[in-house]
């Protein structure tokens, strides 16, 4: 167990897990926390104003631990605005936000607790939640870039086993797993007893081959040593026979789960996906078969879904989908089984792609979320959409009300955007998105509440998109930041995608240059990585890319400076 000793320690926090699973791999970033932060604002807090903010803390991570989240995230909140200067606050800010899958926000509080750490082991431990939130949102290279800066300071503090652990994440997700190893090992040398750590070792020991050393090791601790989460799945993965994680379901089993590659307006279409996919993403597909269900939708007409199975449950189908989405395919678990409703033939209901109802807020609530449906020109564009959609969706949209919010974005005018609400809360408003999303609707969950700046008339200024100007490079100098645009199979389909984005995007991506990156992915192939910078740093990358996905399009700030790797 991690402990600091000081009573400052966000106790229940840091412990949370956040688990990332991938390639047969149950892993646990852990969240170690035990950063010292008695001494931070050493000289700017008195004696009196120090032992009230500790009190004040020990209440809120009693809140957090004993689940009142919303007790626990008020007072941190109050805490965070009568001590601008402590990092703590901001810290229960972060970890409650990575409980609650928030990574965006988490990820910001993470900043903000950086900004305001003095000393070198709460830095580390800033960066190390920051990296835990990139890998949360799916930003494999910024997690890198967090964990790396953090490795530095965070010699000889409780933080650096969890910095190693991070680094071994990063390297499993990346494929390799032999990094991944040295990582994890390096990680149980400085905190062997941590159940998380040793967990990650036994499976990127057993990832990598060493399947003997992987069952010495788990069998070196009693079974009380291993997290109840873990145990069965250690257990499992290291069975002389058992079969591959992610892989097919076993042959006689007349059920199984099931991932859907592909939707198209005919069966041919999707036939020939099938054999696409097959062959360019055999080491992930091999040994699956697949079928073509053909869905009938209300207003929308016929689709033939393309799904592949059976895998052995939904955990197994879930770390193939994430490996597949890391190759930039496309792929989610539907509901149901591979022998339920899974052939030729079958109409498909709203209810097979959600296995939860939508819940509306309680009627007379004064907020709840959204969901965004539509921006547009002109509020009668908007509204129009909505009657549409309204009609056309009426199983899904029925029971919400809308609104459109007028938004005014520097340099590009005015929009209306379309909104739909309230729901119960943000999990509801997710699954209605997953759900429209699977009809081939456009649809984001915008951060507030529905009574937050929601209404007609509303004016929203370019702070709903980013807090500062994007910044780029000084002129004439040898490095920035970058952003990556696009990934093709061949440079000149790069070159036409900065073409067209430089063009449709001028007031974003005006003034940045293009570069084009060649690069070898084993059992992949060469592909071509359009990036476009130099930015002034990482902060105005993310912010450009937080403005480019705002408008639909795909952007993620990769690792390395302007002028690497090139």
């Amino acid at each position: 167990m991690c402990t600091s000793g000081t009573a400052l320690e966000i106790k229940g926090l840091s412990r949370m897990r956040l688990a990332v699973v991938i390639s047969g791999l149950g892993l646990s970033l852990g969240a170690c926390g035990g950063v010292q932060m008695a001494d931070q604002h050493a000289g700017r807090l008195g004696p009196t104003e120090q032992q009230q903010l500790n009190s004040s803390l020990s209440v809120a991570s009693a809140s957090a631990e004993a689940g009142q989240t919303g007790a626990a995230e008020r007072l941190y909140t109050e805490l965070s605005l009568h001590y601008p200067s402590a990092p703590e606050p901001r810290l229960g800010l972060a970890y409650l936000a990575l409980q609650a899958g928030d990574f965006t926000r988490a990820g910001k509080h993470f900043a903000e607790a950086d900004e305001r750490s003095t000393g070198p082991a709460a830095k580390a431990e800033a960066l190390l939640g920051a990296g835990r939130a990139s890998l949360g949102e799916g930003d494999i290279a910024g997690a890198e870039a967090r964990f790396l800066a953090a490795s530095e300071l965070a010699k000889g503090t409780p933080s650096e086993a969890w910095v190693a652990n991070g680094l071994g994440v990063v390297a499993t997700l990346e494929g390799d797993h032999e990094r991944a190893r040295k990582h994890f090992d390096e990680a149980v040398k400085l905190s062997s007893s941590h159940p998380v750590i040793t967990a990650n070792l036994v499976r990127a020991l057993a990832q990598s081959g060493e399947a003997d050393k992987a069952r010495q090791l788990y069998a070196k601790y009693a079974a009380s040593h291993w997290l109840e989460s873990d145990a069965a799945d250690l257990s499992h993965l290291l069975k002389e026979d058992a079969a591959p994680e992610g892989r097919a379901a076993v042959t006689s089993s007349p059920s199984g789960s099931q991932v859907q590659l592909f939707s198209a307006r005919s069966r041919a279409a999707a036939l020939a996906a099938w054999s696409r996919l097959a062959s360019e993403e055999k080491e992930l597909l091999g040994g699956l078969s697949s079928r073509v269900v053909k869905a009938e939708i209300p207003k929308r007409g016929v689709f033939y879904r393309l799904r592949a199975g059976p895998l052995a449950d939904n955990a197994a189908a879930k770390r193939l989908c994430r490996l597949l989405k890391g190759r930039g395919r496309d792929c989610f678990v539907p509901a149901g089984k591979w022998t339920e409703g899974a052939g030729d033939g079958v109409r498909e209901t709203a209810r097979a792609a959600g296995k939860e109802p939508i819940r509306r807020a309680v009627a007379g609530s004064p907020s709840g979320a959204q969901v965004q449906l539509f921006s547009a020109r002109s509020r009668a564009a908007a509204l129009a959409a909505w009657s549409r959609l309204a009609s056309e969706e009426k199983e899904l949209l029925g029971g919400l009300s809308s609104r459109v919010v007028k938004a005014e974005i520097p340099k590009r005018g005015v929009f209306y955007r379309l909104r739909a609400g309230p729901l119960a809360d943000n999990a509801a408003a997710k699954r209605l998105c997953r759900l429209l999303k699977g009809r081939g609707r456009d649809c984001f969950v915008p951060a507030g509440k529905w009574t937050e700046g929601a209404g007609d008339g509303v004016r929203e200024t370019a702070r709903a998109a980013g807090k500062e100007p994007i910044r780029r490079a000084v002129a004439g100098s040898p490095s920035g930041a970058q952003v990556q645009l696009f990934s093709a199979r061949s440079r000149a389909a790069a070159l036409a995608a900065w073409s067209r984005l430089a063009s449709e995007e001028k007031e974003l991506l005006g003034g940045l240059s293009s570069r084009v990156v060649k690069a070898e992915i084993p059992k992949r192939g060469v592909f071509y990585r359009l990036r476009a910078g130099p930015l002034a740093d990482n902060a105005s990358a993310r912010r450009l890319c937080g403005l480019l996905k705002g408008r639909g399009r795909d952007c993620f700030v990769p690792a390395g400076k302007w002028t690497g790797g090139e």
